[in-house]
């Protein structure tokens, strides 16, 4: 296969690479996902929470630094795009990857 995944995973490990082929744990993660956030606006109702934090690195990595947006059928998962959208245009999630970046 040659998607770009597959020359950013550590070639050690082909056995992990199952992780992100169709159906893909991750896929049916990221689907576990788009189901909680169906009736919210963050993972706990309570608001955005550390649960929140934790998740938005997954995910963001899965699509962009992993680009594996089309293996886990991404663009199904609308309320996750809706999330993740949210989470990264929060200011203190915006100053972290200016750090992270720099």
């Amino acid at each position: 296969m040659t998607h770009p995944i597959f020359a950013k995973w550590p070639a050690q490990h082909p056995d992990r690479l199952q992780l992100f082929s169709a159906p893909t744990p991750n896929g049916v993660k990221v689907g576990m996902l788009n189901d909680r956030l169906a009736d919210r606006e963050w993972i706990i109702d309570e608001g955005y929470s550390i649960a929140d934090m934790s998740l938005l690195g997954w995910v963001r990595n899965l699509i962009g630094f992993y680009d594996a947006a089309e293996i886990v059928g991404f663009a199904r998962f609308e309320h996750v795009q809706r999330w993740l959208d949210a989470g990264l245009a929060r200011p203190g999630v915006q100053r972290g990857l200016e750090v992270t970046a720099a």
